[in-house]
């Protein structure tokens, strides 16, 4: 009994979690993020660039599986995400944002 007891506590503590109140922050930033890069960028421009960046709430992708899953080319991905940043970079009110978001990727 003791064996199971001891499998239970270590499937139920998960250290790489990170707490509730991090997890609702992180989820905040990313709101607030897609929020402004939305006002910015066209629609397929904020697909490309949530999917690279993980802003979507799940891990980066690398350019070959996001132009995988849209059925774009790599080269196609490549150049929405140059003209993305050129037109995120004049955005002036999404800097703090994104330093905060960066900072908390791994």
């Amino acid at each position: 009994a003791s064996s199971s007891a001891s499998s239970l506590r270590e499937l139920l503590e998960d250290t790489g979690r990170t707490n509730p109140e991090e997890q609702l922050e992180a989820y905040d930033l990313r709101l607030q993020l897609r929020k402004a890069i939305a006002r910015v960028l066209d629609p397929y421009e904020c697909r490309v660039m949530e999917l690279l960046y993980a802003l979507d709430g799940g891990g980066k992708r690398l350019a070959p599986d996001v132009a995988s899953s849209l059925g774009y080319t790599q080269e196609r991905v490549r150049q929405i995400e140059v003209n993305s940043l050129r037109k995120l970079r004049s955005f002036r009110q999404l800097r703090p944002l994104l330093a905060s978001h960066l900072e908390g990727s791994p």
